[in-house]
């Protein structure tokens, strides 16, 4: 069900959330993490 929403659209906005994760350098750990597990729950790849 998750899948079937996974459009460019979607992917744009992992990429965007990656790039804000990676500016928040106080959690940044623990936000790469979570972002790592929900791209590995959409079956995202990062590129």
């Amino acid at each position: 069900m998750i899948n079937a929403l996974c459009t460019k659209f979607d992917l744009k906005h992992v990429q965007k959330a990656e790039r804000l994760v990676r500016k928040t350098k106080a959690t940044s750990r623990k936000n790469m993490q979570l972002v790592a597990k929900a791209l590995l729950e959409l079956n995202i790849t990062p590129t």
